[in-house]
């Protein structure tokens, strides 16, 4: 009887839960006997966004896909060339498992992080417009009174999105400065498509998005500026060109 009693206990005993990995995780990456300091900041709700963040390659936030956990965890991180796999176990206050791209695999070990330091300005996602195309991105604006200068972070080329942008934009709203990424056309929440688009095209979408930041409440409308990689540096002068909004 008492045998049959705890084999139906742990038949009933409800199964581990997502929540047992769902929070600040921080540690190693490791490969070929390269290492590289990660943070994981996983969510069991759907509408909560699971992301990465790596310091020193300028990665911070990046969203995850296809995120599944419990004691058993799975996530991918989805690049603009390749795609990383990566599959863990949970024991206690420690993660650990392996990872793969493109064929080369390597081991993740990381620990829950036992408070998050949160960040010292508000996020909130926007959308703008260039005539019929809507630009989805994401405003960084600095904690305190007064206004505060702004910057619009423009793409390079090829599908990039708002993430490839933020930790130079976290540093600047850490630094006083509002900061605007969004999606290029065609991409993540941006409608459009980049592909049948013209440079002038392009740079329009980014000075739709210089006048988002000057109506922002907030920011300061005389003190906006234009940062921009590669193609997006290329596109610049012609963004900022007889721009009365950008100084």
């Amino acid at each position: 009887m008492i045998l049959i009693f705890a084999l139906l206990l742990a038949f009933f005993q409800p199964s581990p839960s997502a929540d047992v990995a769902t929070g600040e995780w921080a540690g190693m990456m490791s490969r070929s006997g390269d290492h590289l300091g990660v943070r994981f900041d996983l969510s069991a709700d759907p509408s909560v966004r699971s992301t990465f963040s790596a310091p020193d390659l300028g990665a911070i936030d990046v969203p995850l896909q296809r995120v599944t956990l419990g004691m058993q965890v799975h996530w991918e991180l989805v690049g603009d060339a390749s795609t990383t796999v990566f599959d863990g176990a949970i024991s206690g206050d420690s993660m650990s498992g392996t990872f793969t791209e493109n064929g080369s695999a390597g081991t993740f070990a990381l620990h829950r992080v036992s408070a998050a330091t949160g960040k010292p300005y508000a996020e909130r996602d926007v959308a703008f417009y260039n005539g019929g195309v809507r630009l989805g991105g994401t405003l960084f604006l600095p904690a305190g009174t007064g206004s505060h200068p702004g910057i619009i972070f423009v793409h390079g080329s090829g599908d990039e999105g708002r993430w490839a942008s933020a930790f130079l934009a976290d540093y600047a709203a850490r630094h006083g400065i509002a900061a605007l990424i969004y999606d290029k056309r065609g991409v993540g929440a941006s409608g459009g498509n980049w592909r049948t688009s013209t440079l002038p095209d392009l740079a329009a979408d980014a000075r739709a998005g210089i006048k988002l930041l000057a109506q922002t409440p907030g920011v300061d409308s005389h003190r906006i500026g234009v940062y921009g990689h590669s193609q997006g540096g290329g596109i610049a002068p012609e963004i900022a060109a007889g721009n009365p909004l950008v100084s």
